[in-house]
Parts: C-alpha cells; sequence; structure tokens
C-alpha cells in the first residue's frame, strides 16, 4: 500500500514538471512584461516608448533566431510579417513626399513596435503556445485594468470624471480591459480546472467596472460585436452562454453599483465581493440542478401566514414571522414599498415561513412549466437589464447636468430615449441637455461633436492627394489648416481612413492585408478552446481603431496584434524546418538594423522630450544641451531645432534662436508652429512674414488669432432664440444704470497670492434701500430673464450663500440670484419670467452672456448692437483725459480697499522720447445716470495712430483693444494678460455697499490703457521710427457708437 503510494505520488509529481516544463514561458513573459511595461509608460503613446520597446523587441527576435535551428512557420505569418514590413516601409517612404518629414518617419518608428511585437512572438513561440499567449495577453491587461481600478477609486477625482490612468486616454483603456474580459470570457467557460475559470470569472468583473468608468460606447460595442463572433464561432456554445449567464447578474450588479456608488473605498471593497461571487456562480453553473422554486410575488406573500401553525415549531420561524408582520404592519402607514432595501428584507422573512414548509421530497418539473419559468426568468431578466440601462443614463444625464457637463448630459439622455422610449422624463432631460450645449443660433462656429468632422477631414485629405496620400503622420497638419473650429485633433480618430488619407490605397492595402490575414484561418483552428476568444478579442480591437485613434496606443494594439498572432500560431504547421544560412543571416542583420534604429530613436527622441521637461521647469542650459542632443541624433527633426530656439530665446539669446527657428523651417516648411515661435521673437517686415505662414498653415491657432485681431475683438454675429427685449429687473423696460462693466479689472486670486482679472459680465444696479413689495427677508427685487430657454441650476451653489447662487438660462447667466421656490432646475423659462430675487447687500445683479467662439463656450459684452438689453440711449461720448509718455514699468497688482495698479515708470516728456516707450492714455465713458452710485465705465473700442509730420505718412495705425468678449484664461484664442492691457494708475470701480459707507466721492474707476499693447508686449520701441516730429492721435468709442479723439504732438530722439 505504501509503495504504491509513494510511486503514484512520484508519477503524479512527475506528470506536474512535464507540464510545467511543456509551458512556453519565454513568449508568455515577452508577451505580458512588454505590454505592461508600454502600458505604464503613459500607453506607450510618446515617441520614447517607441525606441525601448523596438529595441527589446528586435533585440530578442534576432536573439532567437540566431540561437534556434529549427521553425515552423506557416504561410500566414510569414504573409503577415511581409504585410506589416511593407507597411513600416510604405510610411518611411512616404518621407519622401510628405509635407513633414519627420512626422512620416516617427510614424515608421511607431510602427516597428508592432512588426518587433509580431515577430518576437512568432519566433519565440515554440510549437503552437496558443494558450500561453493569451493568458500572458490577459494577465497584462488585468494588471492594467486592477490598476486603473484601484488609482481610479482610491484618488482625489471630481465626479463624474472618467478613468484614463495608466495609458492617460478612456478609450484606449477601455480597449484594453475590452480585450482582457472577452478572453478571460473564453478561460472561465473552457478552462480545464475550476481554480482557472473560478480566476477567469472574477477577473471578469475587474475588466467590466474598468469598462464601465471609462464612460466609452465605442468599448461596449467593440465588446458586443466580440462576443457575438465568440458565440458563432465557439463549438461548445452552450458552456458559453451558461458561463455568461451565470456571470451577468454579478456584472449588472456591478453596474448597479458603479452608477450610484461614488466612495472608493466601497467600491474598492464592493469589487472584491463581486469578483468572489462571480468565481463562486462560474464554478457552481455546472453543478447545479433545477430544485423546486420557491419565488413569490407580492400578491402572494400573504400565504405565508397559512404555514406558520403547521412549521410554528421551527426555532426561528417565530422570528421570521415577528420580523414578516413588522414590515407587513410598517408599510400600511409609510412608504417602504418604494425602498427595495427595506422591502427586500420583509419578503425574504416571508420567503423563510415558505422553506420551512416545504416538503421533505423532491421531484422533477415537467419540461413544459422548466422551458415556460425559464423563459419567463429570462424575460423578467431583460426587463431588469433594461432598467438598469435606461434608469441609469437618466441618472447620469441629470448628475452631468448639474456639472455643466453638457456633452455627456445628452449622450446620456439619449441613451435613456432609446433604452427607455415610454418616458416623458428622458426627454425632458434630453431637452435640458440640448439646450445647454447647443451653440449661439446663427453663429458661425459650428460645435466640434463627435468624430464627423475628422472623418470628413479625412476623406477629403485623400481626395487631394489620392494616389500616394499625403504622408505619414500628417493628418494634424491637413486639419489645422482646413478645420472650421479651434477644436485641436492630431488623429482621425479611425485607422482606416487615415490611413487612406496618409498613405494613400497602397498604404490602407497593405493594413488590411496585413490586418486581415489572420481571420482566414478561424474557420480551420475554432476548435481550439481559446481560439474563439482570441478572435472575439481581436475582432474587438478592429472595430474599435475604425472609430479611435488606437493604432497611436502601443499598449492597447500590441494586445489586438498578439491576439492576432494568437490565431496564427494555432493554425501553425506541426512540423518545424531550418532556415538557410541566407535567409537566417539575413534576418538576423535586418532585426539587428532595425534594433539600431530604435536605438537611435531611444536616445535622439529621449533627448527631445528631456529639453521639453527642462523648458517645463526653466532650467534652460540643460534645454538646451539637450535639444542639441536631439539635433545630432534626430538630423531630420524640425522639433528638435525649435526646442533648442525655445531654450536659446528664454536664455537671452534672440539672434541664435531665430536662426535655429529658420533651421527647423527649413526642414519642414509647413509645420506651423516654428513659424508661431518665429513670430513671437520677430519684428517689423520677418514677422508680418512669419505671421502670413502661420496663419495659412494655422488659420485658427489662438496666437495667430491674437496677433490678426485685435484683442478683445470679436467677428461673431449675435443671435437669439427668441425676440423679446428688456432689463432684467423691474421696470423691464426701463434703463438701468451699469456699475461694473465688461472687463473691469477684479481682484481674481489677487488677495490669495495670484493675479488680478477681468470682469467678465456686468453689474446692474439695485437699490438695495427700496426693497420692492412682498420681498423675502435678505432679498430685495426681482429677477426677469431676458431670453426663454431651461433653466440650469448647478449643484455647487444651490444650497450655498445667496451671493454665491446663480442660473443660468439660454445664452445669459445672473449671479447673486436665489431661485428657492421660483424656479427649479430644468424648467422651461419664458423671457421676461421672474427667475428670483438679488441678495441684499450686493446692490446689483451680474449678467454675463455667452457665445459659441471658434468652438469654444466664452463670455461676450451683454452691451452690444442688437442686444437683448432695451432701451439702451447713451448720447455722450468718451473723455480721452490724458495721454502720457513713460519708461516701461510692470508693477505688481494691488488689493487694498480696492484693485490698483499703482502708478509707476519714470515720466518722459514728449518732446524727446526714446527707446522703448510705455504710452498711456486714460479714457472713459461717464455714467448715463446721474446718482451718488454713478460711476464711469471703460470705452467699447480704442484705436491709435501715428502720422509722420514730415511728409503726413501714416507709421502706425491699428485698434488697441474691443471689449467684445472676455480676455480671461477660459479664452484661450485671445488671452492677454491683464497688466498688458490696462496701464499703471487704473483703480477698481469700488463696490456700491463699500462705496456707500465711506460717504465720499471718487468711487468710480479709472482707466489707463497702454497704447501699445499686444499680447506679447506691452511697450512703444521709437528705434523702429526715425527721429522726427510725429502727431499721435487716439480715438475712442463707446457701445453706441460714440466717439472721442484727442491728438498730441511727439518729438523722437533717439542718439544715431
Amino acid at each position: 500500500m505504501g509503495r504504491a503510494s509513494a510511486r503514484s505520488s512520484t508519477t503524479t509529481s512527475a506528470l506536474s514538471r512535464a507540464r510545467i516544463l511543456a509551458i512556453d514561458w519565454p513568449v508568455a513573459v515577452l508577451a505580458a512584461a512588454v505590454a505592461a511595461a508600454l502600458a505604464f509608460d503613459d500607453g506607450g503613446y510618446f515617441p520614447p516608448a517607441w525606441g525601448w520597446s523596438a529595441l527589446v523587441l528586435f533585440w530578442v527576435a534576432g536573439l532567437a533566431l540566431f540561437l534556434r535551428d529549427r521553425f515552423a512557420f506557416g504561410r500566414l505569418e510569414l504573409a503577415m510579417l511581409g504585410s506589416f514590413a511593407g507597411l513600416v516601409a510604405w510610411a518611411a517612404l512616404s518621407s519622401a513626399w510628405s509635407s513633414s518629414t519627420e512626422r512620416s518617419i516617427l510614424e515608421g518608428q511607431r510602427d516597428l513596435v508592432y512588426l518587433g511585437g509580431l515577430l518576437a512572438v512568432l519566433v519565440v513561440a515554440r510549437g503552437r503556445p496558443v494558450t500561453e499567449l493569451l493568458v500572458a495577453v490577459c494577465g497584462a491587461a488585468l494588471l492594467t485594468s486592477a490598476f486603473a481600478l484601484t488609482d481610479f477609486f482610491f484618488s482625489a477625482r471630481e465626479a463624474g470624471s472618467r478613468l484614463s490612468e495608466p495609458l492617460g486616454y478612456p478609450n484606449a483603456i477601455g480597449l484594453v480591459a475590452a480585450i482582457g474580459a472577452l478572453l478571460a470570457t473564453a478561460f472561465a467557460a473552457h478552462a480545464r480546472s475550476q481554480l482557472r475559470r473560478a480566476l477567469a470569472a472574477a477577473s471578469v468583473v475587474v475588466f467590466v467596472l474598468t469598462i464601465f468608468f471609462t464612460y466609452s460606447r465605442g468599448t461596449w460595442i467593440s465588446v458586443a460585436v466580440g462576443l457575438a463572433a465568440m458565440v458563432a464561432v465557439d463549438p461548445r456554445r452552450v458552456a458559453l452562454l451558461r458561463t455568461v449567464a451565470a456571470v451577468a447578474p454579478v456584472v449588472g450588479v456591478a453596474f448597479w453599483l458603479g452608477a450610484r456608488t461614488h466612495q472608493g473605498h466601497l467600491l474598492a471593497l464592493a469589487t472584491v465581493l463581486l469578483a468572489a461571487a462571480a468565481a463562486l456562480t462560474t464554478v457552481a453553473e455546472r453543478r447545479v440542478s433545477l430544485g423546486r422554486g420557491a419565488s413569490i410575488g407580492a400578491a402572494a406573500v400573504v400565504v405565508a401566514l397559512l404555514l406558520v401553525v403547521r412549521v410554528r415549531f421551527h426555532p426561528f420561524v417565530p422570528g421570521a414571522l415577528a420580523a414578516y408582520l413588522a414590515y407587513l404592519v410598517h408599510a400600511a402607514g409609510d412608504w417602504d414599498w418604494e425602498m427595495p432595501a427595506a422591502t427586500l428584507l420583509g419578503l425574504f422573512c416571508a420567503a423563510a415561513l415558505l422553506l420551512a414548509g416545504r416538503p421533505a421530497t423532491s421531484r422533477s418539473l415537467p419540461r413544459g412549466a422548466r422551458a415556460a419559468t425559464v423563459a419567463g426568468a429570462a424575460a423578467l431578466a431583460v426587463v431588469g437589464f433594461v432598467g438598469l440601462i435606461g434608469n441609469g443614463a437618466l441618472d447620469a444625464s441629470a448628475r452631468a447636468a448639474s456639472s455643466e457637463r453638457w456633452r455627456q448630459s445628452v449622450s446620456e439622455a439619449r441613451k435613456a430615449v432609446r433604452w427607455l422610449p415610454w418616458s416623458a422624463e428622458a426627454w425632458r432631460r434630453l431637452a435640458i441637455a440640448r439646450y445647454g450645449s447647443r451653440p449661439t443660433a446663427g453663429h458661425h462656429a459650428a460645435s466640434f461633436s463627435g468624430r464627423a468632422p475628422l472623418w470628413h477631414q479625412a476623406w477629403d485629405d485623400w481626395k487631394a492627394h489620392r494616389v500616394l496620400g499625403s504622408g505619414a503622420g500628417t493628418f494634424e497638419e491637413f486639419w489645422v489648416a482646413h478645420r472650421r473650429t479651434s477644436a485641436h485633433a492630431r488623429d482621425a480618430h479611425s485607422l482606416y481612413l487615415e490611413t487612406l488619407a496618409e498613405l494613400g490605397p497602397v498604404g490602407l492595402g497593405l493594413l488590411v492585408a496585413a490586418l486581415g490575414l489572420p481571420l482566414l484561418l478561424v474557420a480551420r483552428v475554432r476548435f481550439h478552446p481559446f481560439v474563439p476568444g482570441a478572435l472575439a478579442a481581436y475582432l474587438a480591437y478592429l472595430v474599435h481603431a475604425a472609430g479611435d485613434w488606437d493604432w497611436e496606443m502601443p499598449a492597447a494594439t500590441l494586445l489586438g496584434l498578439f491576439c492576432a498572432a494568437a490565431l496564427l500560431l494555432a493554425g501553425r504547421p506541426a512540423t518545424s524546418r531550418s532556415l538557410p544560412r541566407g535567409a537566417r543571416a539575413a534576418t538576423v542583420a535586418g532585426a539587428a538594423a532595425l534594433a539600431v534604429v530604435g536605438f537611435v530613436g531611444l536616445i535622439g527622441n529621449g533627448a527631445l522630450d528631456a529639453s521639453a521637461r527642462a523648458a517645463s521647469s526653466e532650467r534652460w542650459r540643460q534645454s538646451v544641451s539637450e535639444a542639441r542632443k536631439a539635433v545630432r541624433w534626430l538630423p531630420w527633426s524640425a522639433e528638435a531645432w525649435r526646442r533648442l530656439a525655445i531654450a536659446q530665446s528664454s536664455e537671452g539669446d534672440l539672434a541664435a534662436a531665430r536662426a535655429s527657428l529658420r533651421r527647423s523651417i527649413a526642414k519642414s516648411p509647413d509645420e506651423w508652429r516654428p513659424w508661431v515661435s518665429l513670430m513671437r521673437l520677430s519684428t517689423g517686415r520677418a514677422q508680418r512674414q512669419a505671421l502670413r505662414q502661420a496663419a495659412r498653415l494655422n488659420p485658427r491657432d489662438p496666437e495667430v488669432v491674437q496677433f490678426l485681431l485685435a484683442p478683445g475683438s470679436l467677428t461673431q454675429r449675435w443671435s437669439y432664440d427668441d425676440a423679446w427685449i428688456g432689463w432684467p429687473v423691474a421696470p423691464v423696460h426701463r434703463q438701468h444704470s451699469i456699475r461694473g462693466s465688461f472687463l473691469d479689472p477684479r481682484a481674481g486670486t489677487l488677495r490669495r497670492g495670484g493675479e488680478a482679472a477681468y470682469h467678465f459680465g456686468i453689474d446692474i444696479t439695485v437699490r438695495d434701500d427700496r426693497p420692492e413689495p412682498g420681498a423675502p427677508p435678505g432679498r430685495t427685487h426681482r429677477v426677469y430673464a431676458v431670453e426663454g430657454g431651461i433653466a440650469i441650476l448647478p449643484r455647487r451653489g444651490a444650497s450655498g450663500p445667496c451671493e454665491d447662487r446663480k442660473v443660468s438660462i439660454g445664452h445669459f447667466g445672473y449671479w447673486h440670484v436665489d431661485t428657492s421656490g421660483v424656479v427649479a432646475n430644468g424648467e422651461q423659462i419664458r423671457p421676461g419670467q421672474m427667475i428670483g430675487w438679488t441678495c441684499k447687500g450686493l446692490w446689483h445683479v451680474h449678467l454675463a452672456e455667452w457665445m459659441e467662439l471658434y468652438g469654444r463656450r466664452v463670455y461676450v459684452n451683454p452691451v452690444h448692437q442688437g442686444m437683448k438689453l432695451d432701451p439702451y440711449v447713451d448720447r455722450t461720448p468718451p473723455r480721452i483725459r490724458a495721454i502720457d509718455f513713460s519708461r516701461p514699468a510692470m508693477p505688481r497688482w494691488t488689493a487694498g480697499e480696492r484693485v490698483t495698479f499703482p502708478q509707476a515708470g519714470v515720466p518722459l516728456p514728449r518732446t524727446s522720447l526714446s527707446g522703448r516707450v510705455d504710452v498711456r492714455a486714460w479714457i472713459d465713458d461717464p455714467s448715463l445716470r446721474p446718482g451718488r452710485l454713478a460711476v464711469p465705465a471703460p470705452p467699447e473700442r480704442v484705436a491709435l495712430e501715428v502720422v509722420r509730420e514730415s511728409d503726413g505718412r501714416t507709421v502706425f495705425a491699428r485698434t488697441v483693444f474691443r471689449s467684445d468678449v472676455f480676455l480671461g484664461s477660459s479664452l484661450g484664442t485671445q488671452a492677454v494678460p491683464i497688466g498688458y492691457h490696462y496701464a499703471p494708475g487704473t483703480k477698481e470701480t469700488l463696490p456700491a455697499a463699500r462705496c456707500l459707507r465711506t460717504r465720499r466721492p471718487g468711487c468710480g474707476g479709472t482707466y489707463w490703457f497702454r497704447l501699445f499693447a499686444r499680447p506679447t508686449a506691452a511697450y512703444w520701441d521709437t528705434r523702429r521710427v526715425a527721429n522726427g516730429s510725429y502727431r499721435l492721435r487716439v480715438r475712442a468709442w463707446d457701445a453706441a457708437g460714440n466717439e472721442a479723439a484727442r491728438t498730441t504732438r511727439i518729438t523722437i530722439r533717439n542718439p544715431r
């Protein structure tokens, strides 16, 4: 007995060792390590990652080719490798006709990673290690997803934020999780041991929650396509469907918790418990037989009382009866039925009574009854799933609207309408979201939503370069030159359309051949238990790549390609053969050469990245050093010269910086960034030439727009959704005083160590000392909507102090307005309808207006031609009180009683100006209504003209400033530092309450303007004009078109 036992143990141990040795560890370790390392290197998105990954992959492939004697390559493996090699070569060759050699070479470097990954896996693999490779892919995806969920649960994040780390892009991490989820489903259905099936099922919960928190619709579409393909191809689809049915309820609970729980530690605990539940259900589903059911409805619960007499001797039946009766009594006087958590506890107690009276013997259900019961349960499960998705979308739309994330709110409301077609609330939510997200009617800037504009531009790009394409990596250049909004995009969000646009039909053909060849083997190898899972994961990648930029994320693309490699390995010939000596030598040499290319990219792109990081930390000497290193290693790179120029200019060497920029432009004449940088550093004719080129290549670039237009200019036209006109306070058809004007200087974050800021609306005065009849305590005047629309009440200010409250309706926002008991969030408001009360002590209502500008929502001046505020009568022109000259000065703003910009700079006589001069003008527009609270306002527009007296030639003429649009940081296309616009001596208008308390004159603001303000400078360099006498003429306009002008004579005397 003992000998037999020992012999059996020895045999089992030998078999275990044999199985372990039979596993193809190298291919599994290689695939998992590279994929995981890329995932934690920002998904491999940036060029330095392409260098090290290509180097490692080609080095491993070359080493395997050199050391191994025999290989079992199939024809389709060689064809796929050849197609990928052709794609890489064509992308590199496109640099010959590309508008950007550097971009095309970069695309080729990234494509090398994919070629190297396929080559390394296929060369290292011994025989047909399909399972090992897919386990490695699933493991890398699980590691990435688990880290993503952990970081998401335990890091500080805003409500509604999307999971994106460690890849940095939600849709990409969603694709990684989708590939893992489909493979894990296959393992849970077909793995040999219960432990493996349980672990795979547990991982499904992690993958599904990861996808859920990315909020990626494209990922769910990809999962659906992959799952459908797996069911269609799998010969053992019954086992697969049983596994899916067993895990589905756990997944549904995970969705439900994810949609309603926002505390990270609870979500983490729920994930662990749900993973355990998924594991148990998967193991149990193969053992469970259908017994006699004990499910009951609410109407049948009372029958349990009839059982009490027979089962009362059970020790716990009296307790169950007491608990159930307590529920019934409580429900008679409260709305417990609407609280499932309480009702289910009561029903479970009733079920316990039923179970206590269950017969001791069991019998089989008739076939018809069983089928009907299963069908009914499935139908009710579908009803529950529809409710989960639809009501979850409805709740998500409401939460997104409360945070003013309108695009997400529209998306979720549309989903609710599709899943709940009977729901009036879904349609109401959709109306609210559409109203909050729509662009201004009549504006000529189209809103950027979805991928359709990108796809249209990619198609146009191909039509402009039908034969060869525009060159690898050049879609971004075509987009910025032809886009209709300022929305930026580097990729077309479609692998196939972008390839057609950039590489033409030849490139698309090579790509389709490379990606489509593995699918030809599916019919022959589908009997392998995990091939259907590999097919599902690979199809999910192919579908997802059709609508996103997955090709630019090697961490996601390599996982998809490894699944394709698994399909190829499943069809690999059983016999191996030696490679001819010449072919082996050529292959090893090619792998070594490509490894060297990866090494060059690693050093050069790494230096370029190091230069950028040093510049961001203002370590300019190191930035110069790294940029010069990049120039040496990447002689084709225009970006390396531009980086060098940025560092040189920051060190003060402007001549060297301009020379570096010219070298950059010579390498990529159609790259707009060097032209913009040269525009910043140049003057006169050179600057104008750089501006023309930058405007040709990227007409909507923020800095280009700044240079083309005067700061604060607006070229769009206003339009509203109704014809109502009036004011937001009573009487609505009478003009009211405006104390705080648009673009007034304000404290901003000055008192917290930051900077002063612009006022982004107007303050319409109300008399707090004369409250309207019926005003609630602490409130003074009724506020009315000047435009109709949906009332949006942000959650963050709904219950705070009155001065922090706000309501948005149509194109307008009303600050310091208490809407309690007057309007509700989402309510449809008519123009002229009362919407709330002003807050006592503030003496005004703040009115802000917005519009869509260059694809962004920005604040605009509510006082303009065709405005809502009517009547508006102003016959008094602005006043140009003084024009002064001084040495340049940029003091710090101060925040005392009011925000001021202290006087600074040595005054200069106008008869002897030289060097750089700060030219300032004191301009204001008198108040329209007299009284103690009347204050002047800044002008609407300021223009300057300089004329040489000797010949009457105009040497300088332009609009210096307009107050059409908000100049703050929320508008990147118009941002101007407040100290460049306002000059020293400027004072903020004193708030009304403080003005009344001081009981002294001088509450109004003082507005000094710099007449030579530009986005990057504030002064006039008189050395650019000849010495002599000039006439300097300043003109100013108010919103009504009234004009004022003032002329002064100056003399330029620069030393010769």
